[in-house]
């Protein structure tokens, strides 16, 4: 056998275990008694998201709803990050957008994330709102240590996103 091959067939197993983090999802829905209108003008508002995002604290935000809009978000436990809107859509209610490149672990557990937000019409009159992200843990080696792993990352995403969507369902049945 040729010593290159023989080289690859040995390096082959080493790859398959170096390969790094692996992307991640996160979804969340939320099902609200109330027209899909009612609800997206809650928030299709990209930097007025601590309005009904509990875990923030504030949110400076430029460029409104436009592509390349930014927001920077104060969380209440001390983390901030910054996040750019990459597609809007008024008529669709809905939005995409990405986080910024330095990535505060004390906000959210991730290295890197895109998410989308949006609304549709359900079932008798109801609106459901889906959130939902694909990112990367906060550690991006092979080895992560404790809290900086892929369930954490799930975790910590599934939770800012459950926080949110409830909060926003009880702010609009309510009519705040």
């Amino acid at each position: 056998m040729k010593s290159w091959i023989a080289a690859l067939l040995l390096a082959l197993p080493l790859a398959a275990w170096a390969h790094g983090p692996t992307p991640q999802k996160a979804e969340e829905t939320v099902e609200i008694n109330a027209a899909p209108a009612a609800v997206w003008a809650k928030i299709k508002d990209f930097g007025a998201i601590a309005s009904w995002q509990p875990a923030l604290e504030k949110v400076a935000a430029e460029g409104g709803n436009g592509n390349g809009a930014k927001r920077t978000l104060t969380f209440k436990s001390g983390g901030v990050l910054e996040e750019e809107l990459d597609d809007y859509s008024d008529a669709e209610m809905r939005y995409a957008y990405r986080m910024g490149r330095d990535m505060d672990i004390k906000a959210l557990p991730v290295s890197s994330l895109n998410g989308r937000l949006e609304v549709t019409a359900g079932k008798d009159g109801k609106t459901v709102v889906t959130w939902k992200a694909r990112f990367y843990r906060a550690f991006t080696g092979n080895e992560p240590p404790a809290g900086q792993d892929d369930a954490t990352a799930v975790e910590g995403v599934t939770a800012y996103f459950r926080q949110g969507l409830d909060n926003l369902k009880q702010l609009v049945e309510s009519g705040k």
